[in-house]
């Protein structure tokens, strides 16, 4: 997710495929608008029976079925295409639109795996319930859900994609993708928890992998150290035999 999509967003961002700064006026009041109408649509948008529809549609096997199917990200348009019963009633279109647009864009980003583009598909819909829960969601870059998304596509250049689902961090997000899809239903204090605890293990792991590069590094100075120890100890035993030597042909002299 990122933040300059929505943050930049009443500017006419083009990577919502709108017109930018450079376009005209006109453009940029239609995307101001648009933003508006999804913001003014999201109270009468959020019927019980909306929620209750994407709740079965976020934790139904089917849906799980077919992304894990899939070899990339599924974007809100297919979800509405191939079940639109769980869309037409109680979800403006307008905050439909403009959320598959940000979305959209995550998917673009070639800098994140494509694992990580999955796990953050598997977010969509729980994303689009707390849009809908929250009038200030377009508008708020501090929105749990947000952050949280923000997150995983900060954190993706680190996951390793040669060790695939056996990466440790690829292994964190996915825990924490997974518990969102299947637990949040209205707490967007969730979302924090969730963001939290992947912020720590993150954390704890460059912490791991620190320390694994320093071992080695710490072992080759241990290892230097006592060779220099033994050299200096060497000459000295050396430098004494010879002193001996010397006092021993002196006395004999004398």
């Amino acid at each position: 997710w990122s933040s300059d999509v929505c943050s930049s967003d009443l500017q006419g961002n083009a990577a919502f495929g709108m017109p930018g700064q450079a376009g005209s006026a006109a453009g940029t009041a239609g995307v101001a608008g648009a933003m508006g109408a999804a913001g003014a649509g999201i109270s009468s948008a959020a019927s019980a029976a909306g929620l209750q529809q994407l709740s079965a549609l976020q934790n139904s096997q089917a849906l799980m079925q077919w992304l894990s199917q899939e070899q990339g990200p599924v974007s809100l348009a297919r979800m509405r295409e191939q079940m639109p019963e769980a869309f037409h009633q109680g979800v403006a279109p307008q905050t439909l639109e403009v959320l598959s647009q940000v979305f959209d864009e995550v998917f673009r980003n070639d800098e994140i795996p494509v694992a990580v583009k999955q796990l953050i598909s598997l977010l969509q819909i729980p994303v689009l319930k707390a849009a809908m829960l929250d009038q200030q969601f377009f508008f708020n870059t501090q929105h749990p859900a947000r952050r949280l998304i923000d997150a995983l596509s900060r954190f993706s250049p680190g996951v390793d994609e040669t060790k695939a689902a056996q990466d440790p961090l690829l292994q964190s997000m996915q825990k924490h993708v997974e518990r969102v899809t299947r637990e949040f239903d209205q707490e967007i204090a969730l979302f924090d928890e969730a963001l939290r605890d992947l912020e720590a293990e993150v954390a704890s792991q460059e912490k791991a992998a620190e320390q694994a590069l320093q071992a080695p590094i710490r072992s080759a100075l241990r290892k230097e150290k006592i060779r220099q120890a033994t050299v200096t100890a060497n000459h000295e035993v050396r430098s004494e035999e010879h002193t001996s030597e010397l006092q021993s042909h002196h006395d004999l002299v004398c």
